[in-house]
């Protein structure tokens, strides 16, 4: 099996209502970090398998579970995030740095300029 690593940032905006996965990483290296969650009714980010996550500045509002990693054997190390009164499941791994250069919003900015972005034909390079 070949390992992944998976960066999930650049502001992604998920809402009204999902289910989980979100993502939901096996095996792998991921790096979540600056992205709005809204209304998630099962989870939210799941590790599992073995999967080692970064979790970085995300928010979540009416997040059933927005960070699961007891489930099913999976770690993660969550900084900065705001769980919306949520409690995420936490089983601390060993992935705590990114091997790249990358730009953290501050969480307290990251549904404003989620929402701002979101939508047909608003993506920018």
């Amino acid at each position: 099996m070949i390992p992944l690593t998976l960066a999930a940032g650049a502001e992604i905006f998920v809402s009204h209502p999902v289910g989980s996965r979100l993502p939901s990483l096996r095996f792998g290296t991921g790096h979540v970090y600056n992205n709005y969650y809204d209304d998630i009714t099962i989870g939210g980010i799941d590790s599992r398998l073995g999967a080692q996550m970064l979790i970085e500045n995300n928010v979540f509002v009416n997040a059933v579970k927005p960070l699961m990693t007891l489930e099913e054997g999976g770690y993660a190390n969550p900084v900065g995030n705001d769980w919306g009164g949520a409690t995420p499941e936490l089983n601390p791994g060993t992935f705590t740095s990114a091997p790249y250069s990358y730009s953290l919003g501050p969480t307290t900015g990251v549904a404003s300029a989620v929402q701002a972005g979101a939508g047909v034909c608003k993506i920018t390079v």
